[in-house]
């Protein structure tokens, strides 16, 4: 789609131009502008973006992506029910030993937007501390879930990955806190 169509004059160097023509042309690239250009505030003139080298932030109206929908992981400790200690698990295995569970991560991408879900709310000075760890190091995408409530999420941090990564959640149940079972899922944005 063009904004401005043809204008009505065309002007040379070295030539005298009427006032009258200038003002034609002058007027009809106002009245095209205003037609088929994109009207500031809320509207339905963009239709769509391409090669944005720049994401759109949500604040924006976009979603602060460039590959469209995120994909999402889940990590539970499936019926294994949490002890007093450290565990580590990832999509169907938990174990004290952080080698035997590791996901090993098929593309690389961004983690973010972790969220825990646990089956009891610890009470009390208990708590439940899940943390990302990529190739055995804690990473700042962590949640710690407090006496009285069930779930806790870190929106604030993300983790990239590439290839090959292992990760683990790592969990940690102080205070004597019930035992019960556990999930965690987090946001997968793929690199493109």
């Amino acid at each position: 789609m063009t904004i401005i169509n043809p204008l009505p004059y065309t002007f040379f160097n070295g030539t005298v131009a009427d006032a009258t023509q200038v003002d034609a042309d002058f007027n009809q690239i106002v009245a095209n502008v205003n037609a088929n250009g994109a009207h500031s505030g809320a509207n339905s003139d963009i239709t769509s973006l391409t090669a944005l080298s720049t994401p759109l932030s949500t604040a924006q109206g976009g979603t602060g992506r460039t590959t469209g929908v995120p994909s999402f992981l889940a990590f539970s400790n499936g019926s294994a029910n949490s002890v007093a200690g450290t565990q580590y698990f990832t999509v169907a295995r938990v174990d004290s030993n952080e080698g035997l569970v590791p996901f090993g991560v098929p593309v690389g991408g961004t983690l973010r937007n972790m969220y825990a879900k646990s089956g009891a709310a610890p009470t009390g000075s208990e708590s439940y501390t899940f943390t990302l760890r990529k190739n055995g190091v804690s990473q700042a995408l962590t949640c710690r879930t407090l006496g009285g409530a069930s779930a806790s999420q870190d929106i604030a941090h993300s983790v990239t990955v590439v290839a090959g990564d292992l990760i683990t959640v790592q969990l940690v149940v102080t205070g004597g806190a019930i035992s019960t079972g556990h999930q965690v899922s987090f946001e997968f944005d793929v690199n493109p």
